[in-house]
């Protein structure tokens, strides 16, 4: 094997299952293969003339002793001895790796191995066999006539055979036959999402009718639901082949014939490698001038490398922990890690650069800035790997676009931060452009498709930083203004309509929690009675919103997180306001499990009285709240962690 093909298998494959692939690959690298592919096909030729495996017509029963002496009879001993020391295996286990290998292959076509006792195996090393008879079975099916039918190549991919679909070549014939005979809209209507009377028609009348632009910037609307939309195996072997064999033009194509972007997105799973990526980006970009449908399978194209982008980036991380390597092997994926950094900004250059042939420099942006990173607090390989490539996403963007002109009217409220970010650098700043960005800023939170993880991640904090900086340019009694024009409003002829609440609230909680954050910043503040106003302002409106607020159990998820940044405010920068803010929660907070939780994630420290009046709280409420945790079965779990926080509130 060359190094880009192992470097591909580590960065395609997940976990332990790259080793294993590796290995399988290795093993026959290192075997004469052609050899035991010749062995094995002698093995098959009686196989077709006692079960006829290549028809597969009925099920049968071979005995065990006829399969042992079959394998000893065609194996040859320069094989045997090969893999005696490739698998550093005795020969009577060679034999019996062998046998089990064989019955495994045999049960696939439902052909029953009878057996007297069951063979003990290595099973890591079994599935190297497995695979290894996989590929001399596609080498065999290749020269038999018989087997460059439809109906064979539609049986053999449903089967789950590993490595036959690495020797087994389609036929020139079938690949035209197949790709001919695709039909989108009956593939629509075979599946369960379309099956009701006319909903594959308007799916198809309502991507026939819309805009291309207005297509892409909606694509996900365009998919399956659950992110999957199963078609016959038939299609995703031929995409995969495609792909492997180099076929870009013909695989374009075969994917343009499916021509809905919920079909033309199932093909594209079979891309795991963000290099092979960047090759049908390339051949596709060709097509893009001369059918306008060809930009939304571009954009489908753009999810897929991102993913995969991604993806790969998180089976190195992963893959360089792995314990089960040797040290050869844990040299070969430490190079593979080492290079795939170094080449990350290259890759992502090529990424933008293809992209903004087909998109706008603003529309790409805003679809760029849409990318979330994650937690990085707990420290998974899934958040390292999106963040490192997230990171170097925005890095490289902003080196190639122009900011200056990107268009930021509807934009998605990140896409907006991103460019006032940039605005805020540099020297000469108008008044008339921020509150421009401020009114953009509104507009983008009020979006149908405005959505924030209400955390205090490092992504929301940076967000809300950024935001926090505008604020501050901008007139004295703007924060009041914005403040205003996004609370819920809870009673009255002019309450907020039901239907809006779930993203009215959501709202309410970023500007809420962006409010509060400002406080850290002393500089903003005149003097210190302007802060405490501004703060105890904040405090009575949250606490207001909360108290009227008509779903109870919502009050703990949209108004916990603002009161929690005051409390982390006044306990850490502005003490001068902590016992007011202490005493109004005690007040005017009717949930004790809620002040708990404040007061202990925060790390608050109590007065005597305020401890007190947590005391009597503790007394009146506690026994009861705790009978209802015990009452629901699923809450009564948690009752130890709320004692646990008053021991450490001392009460």
């Amino acid at each position: 094997m060359n190094k880009e093909d192992i470097y591909m298998i580590f960065r395609t494959k997940m976990g332990d299952s790259a080793l294993r692939v590796y290995r399988e690959r290795q093993f026959l690298a290192n075997l004469n293969s052609e050899e035991f592919c010749f062995d094995l096909s002698s093995v098959f030729s009686e196989l077709q003339d006692q079960c006829n495996i290549l028809v597969h017509s009925k099920k049968c029963t071979l005995d065990g002793n006829l399969v042992n002496n079959l394998i000893q009879s065609n194996i040859s001993k320069e094989t045997l001895a090969q893999i005696e020391t490739l698998l550093s295996l005795s020969e009577q286990d060679v034999w019996n790796i062998l046998f089990v290998g064989l019955e495994h292959f045999l049960q696939l076509f439902d052909i029953v191995v009878s057996i007297e006792e069951e063979r003990n195996t290595d099973y890591l090393k079994t599935y190297i066999i497995d695979y290894s008879i996989g590929v001399a079975f596609g080498a065999f099916c290749s020269s038999k006539q018989e087997c460059k039918t439809l109906d064979f190549i539609e049986r053999m991919a449903e089967i789950p055979l590993p490595g036959f679909f690495e020797t087994f070549c389609l036929d020139e014939d079938v690949i035209k036959q197949i790709i001919s005979n695709v039909n989108p809209l009956d593939l629509l209507k075979q599946n369960r999402y379309f099956s009701p009377n006319g909903s594959a028609e308007t799916y198809l009348e309502d991507f026939r009718t819309t805009n291309v632009d207005e297509v892409v910037g909606n694509i996900e609307s365009y998919l399956a639901h659950e992110g999957f939309f199963p078609i016959e195996s038939i299609f995703y072997v031929l995409s995969r082949q495609l792909i492997e064999k180099g076929k870009i033009a013909l695989w374009t194509d075969f994917i343009q014939k499916m021509k809905f972007p919920v079909l033309q997105n199932e093909l594209l799973f079979v891309l795991d490698d963000s290099c092979m990526c960047e090759r049908i980006v390339g051949c596709v970009l060709e097509k893009v001038h001369e059918d306008k449908k060809v930009k939304v399978l571009l954009a489908l194209l753009r999810k897929r490398w991102y993913q995969c982008l991604i993806d790969n980036s998180k089976n190195l991380i992963d893959a360089v922990k792995l314990n089960g390597a040797n040290d050869e092997e844990k040299k070969l994926i430490g190079n593979c890690s080492k290079e795939w950094i170094q080449s990350l900004v290259e890759k992502l250059n090529v990424y933008i650069g293809y992209m903004l042939k087909a998109f706008s420099a603003s529309d790409f942006s805003k679809w760029c800035l849409k990318k979330k990173l994650l937690d990085s607090s707990r420290q998974t390989t899934q958040s390292e790997a999106n963040n490192r490539i997230v990171n170097t996403l925005w890095d490289c963007l902003l080196q190639i676009v122009d900011w200056h002109q990107l268009d930021t009217s509807n934009g998605d409220y990140r896409f907006v931060l991103f460019c006032v970010s940039c605005y805020l650098k540099e020297k000469n700043i108008d008044e008339k452009q921020l509150n421009k960005y401020a009114s953009e800023m509104e507009i983008a939170i009020e979006r149908e498709d405005f959505s924030w993880n209400m955390s205090l991640d490092e992504s929301t904090l940076s967000d809300i930083r950024k935001w926090n900086k505008l604020i501050m340019k901008l007139d004295k009694g703007y924060p009041q203004h914005l403040l205003q024009n996004n609370l819920i409003i809870w009673e009255g002829y002019n309450a907020t309509s039901l239907d809006k609440i779930y993203k009215a609230q959501r709202r309410e909680s970023f500007v809420m929690t962006t409010l509060a954050l400002m406080l850290e910043n002393n500089e903003y503040f005149s003097n210190l009675d302007e802060k405490k106003k501004f703060f105890m302002f904040l405090a009575q409106t949250i606490l207001k919103q909360k108290h009227c607020c008509t779903f109870d159990s919502e009050t703990i998820q949209y108004y916990y997180l603002p009161l929690f940044v005051l409390e982390l405010v006044a306990n850490q920068v502005f003490n001068e306001i902590q016992e007011w803010y202490h005493h109004k929660l005690l007040e005017n907070i009717d949930d004790f499990k809620t002040i708990l939780r404040l007061f202990t994630n925060a790390g608050s420290s109590l007065t005597e009285s305020e401890r007190t009046m947590l005391s009597y709280r503790k007394q009146k409420e506690w026994a009861i709240i705790r009978g209802c945790m015990e009452d629901l079965g699923q809450n009564q779990k948690n009752i130890p962690a709320y004692e646990e926080m008053m021991v450490k509130l001392g009460i």
